[in-house]
């Protein structure tokens, strides 16, 4: 699997459970700079598969539904 989509499916992860997560949080896991992870941010909110406010982040309902068929 090419490494960032690694990283991304571990950001979506981190937002699995549904709660607001603090970017700086999620970027010390993740173990990658701010730049990249503002571009994963964007992109995912561009397409309204999460929202941002604030410094956090959460998944959006649709997003997370998609994901939770694929793991059933």
């Amino acid at each position: 699997m090419h490494k960032s989509i690694q990283i991304i499916d571990k950001f979506l992860s981190f937002l699995a459970d549904n709660e607001w997560h603090q970017l700086n949080k999620i970027q010390e896991k993740l173990g990658i700079p701010q730049e990249k992870l503002t571009l994963i941010v964007n992109f995912l909110e561009k397409y309204d598969f999460v929202t941002c406010r604030e410094g956090k982040v959460k998944i959006n309902q649709q997003l997370k539904s998609l994901i939770k068929e694929e793991l059933e």
